[in-house]
C-alpha cells in the first residue's frame, strides 16, 4: 500500500490555511453578533428618547369653574394625552382604571365636580399630574374677595379697585393723587386713561383730567368673584361722551410693557423698616389654530419712586408671583389670574428709602412668542394691597 505522506512545509501550509479559516469565521461572528446587538441597542434607545420626548411634551392645565362647581383639566401641551388611572386618596387605595382610557386631544378638556375631582391623574405615558390640591387653590383665589395679610405693626392698608378709585379720591396735579396708565412698545409709550364702575357710575382717571359717566354695559368682572377690575381705556383723557368710552385691546407686539401708576401713593413713616406690596392682575388672551396659551409670559415689577429738588428717585424690584392660572378657554380665549407680591427693605441693603410720598408703578413686562398664535386681548388690576404704609392724601 501506498501512503502519501504530506512533507512538513506543506502541512504547515494547510494547518495555517484552517487556523486562518476558524479566525475569519469567529471574527465575522463575533461582527454580526455585535452590529445585531448594536442595531438592536440603537432602535431601542432611538424609541426611549422619543418616548421621554413625547412624556415631556404632556403639559396641563387646571382650573375651577365657579358657576358650575367644577374642576377643569385642559391640555395644552403639543401632544394628546391618554388618562389610564385617577387616583383618590380620601377614598384608601381606590384607584380608577376606566375600561376605555380617556383620551385628551391637544386644546380639549375634561370636568369633574369639584366633590369627586381625582387628586392625580396618570397619563399612558407615565405623568403624574395632581389635580385636586390645584382645583382647590385656584378656587380659594377666586373666591376670595379680600386678603388677610399680618399686620406689622404700622399700619395695614387693604383696598380693592372697588374704593380705590372712589371719585372723591381722583384729584389731578403733580402735588395731588392720581392714577394712570401706561402701554410701552420699543421706544414709543402711550398714556392712558383707566375706568371703574362702581355698581352707579364710571369713573375715569388720566394723567391730565377726570371726569364720571353713567352706566353702561362692560363686562367689569372677569374672573366672577366679585371684585370689578381697573380696566384701561383706548382714550388718552377721559372722555366727555360715554359713547367714545372702549377697553384697549390692541396689544399686537412681540415685547412690550404695560404700567399701572399710581402718583402720590404711599407715605413711608420714619419708623418702617419694610414695605410690601401686593396686587391681582386678571388678564384675556387668545389662541387661535394650534396656539399655545403659555407662549405668552408676564414678568410683573414694582417701582417706588419720588422726586427730591431736581433728583428723581427710582426703586424697582421684581414681583414674586405666588399664584398663577391660564384658566379653561372660552372660545379661543383663555382667562389669565396672577397674584404677586414685592418686599422693599427700606432700611436693608443701603437703600435707606427716607420718610415721605412715593409715587408707586406695577410694571408688567409682556412677550408673546412670534408664529406661536396667542396674543393678549386685555389686562387689568383687580386689588392692591400695601403693608408696612400708609396711603398718603388725598386717598385717606
Amino acid at each position: 500500500m501506498y501512503i502519501h505522506r504530506f512533507k512538513k512545509g506543506q502541512a504547515e501550509v494547510i494547518g495555517g490555511i484552517i487556523a486562518i479559516s476558524v479566525l475569519i469565521l469567529s471574527i465575522t461572528t463575533i461582527y454580526f453578533l455585535t452590529t445585531s446587538t448594536y442595531t438592536s441597542t440603537s432602535t431601542e434607545f432611538a424609541k426611549r428618547t422619543a418616548f421621554e420626548a413625547e412624556k415631556n411634551m404632556e403639559k396641563i392645565s387646571i382650573y375651577y369653574d365657579q358657576s358650575s362647581d367644577q374642576c377643569i383639566v385642559s391640555n395644552v401641551g403639543a401632544i394628546d394625552i391618554t388618562i389610564v388611572r385617577q387616583w383618590y386618596l380620601d377614598n384608601p387605595n381606590l384607584v380608577v382604571e376606566p375600561a376605555n382610557p380617556i383620551k385628551l386631544s391637544v386644546s380639549n378638556s375634561i370636568s369633574w365636580s369639584y366633590s369627586s375631582v381625582p387628586d392625580y391623574i396618570v397619563t399612558s405615558r407615565g405623568n403624574v399630574f395632581t389635580v385636586k390640591v390645584e382645583c382647590e387653590k385656584i378656587k380659594n383665589t377666586l373666591t376670595t374677595i379680600q386678603i388677610s395679610i399680618p399686620s406689622p405693626g404700622i399700619s395695614t392698608p387693604l383696598f380693592t379697585s372697588e374704593n380705590l378709585l372712589n371719585h372723591l379720591r381722583l384729584s389731578k396735579g403733580m402735588q395731588r393723587g392720581y392714577l394712570y396708565a401706561t402701554i410701552q412698545q420699543s421706544n414709543q409709550k402711550y398714556n392712558k386713561a383707566v375706568l371703574y364702575y362702581n355698581g352707579t357710575r364710571i369713573l375715569c382717571s388720566s394723567i391730565n383730567n377726570k371726569n364720571n359717566y353713567g352706566n353702561i354695559n362692560f363686562t367689569w368682572d372677569l374672573d366672577n368673584n366679585a371684585v370689578k377690575e381697573i380696566i384701561i381705556s383706548g382714550e388718552t383723557q377721559c372722555p366727555n361722551s360715554i359713547s367714545t368710552i372702549s377697553e384697549y385691546t390692541n396689544y399686537n407686539w412681540n415685547n412690550f410693557v404695560v404700567e399701572f401708576v399710581f402718583k402720590n401713593l404711599i407715605s413711608i413713616l420714619r419708623d418702617v423698616d419694610t414695605v410690601t406690596i401686593y396686587f391681582k392682575i386678571v388678564a384675556q388672551i387668545s389662541v387661535s389654530g394650534q396656539g399655545n396659551p403659555h407662549a405668552i409670559t408676564f414678568a410683573p415689577f414694582i417701582e417706588l419712586s419720588r422726586q427730591e429738588g431736581n433728583a428723581v428717585f427710582n426703586l424697582q424690584a421684581p414681583a414674586t408671583v405666588a399664584t398663577s392660572n391660564r384658566g379653561l378657554p372660552v372660545g379661543n380665549e383663555y382667562l389669565v389670574v396672577f397674584n404677586g407680591y414685592t418686599v422693599f427693605p427700606v432700611k436693608g441693603f443701603n437703600l435707606n428709602l427716607n420718610e415721605g410720598v412715593y409715587n408707586m408703578t406695577i410694571r408688567i413686562y409682556i412677550t408673546q412668542q412670534q408664529g406661536r398664535n396667542v396674543n393678549l386681548q386685555n389686562i387689568r388690576l383687580e386689588y392692591l394691597a400695601i403693608v408696612g404704609a400708609d396711603i398718603a392724601d388725598p386717598w385717606k
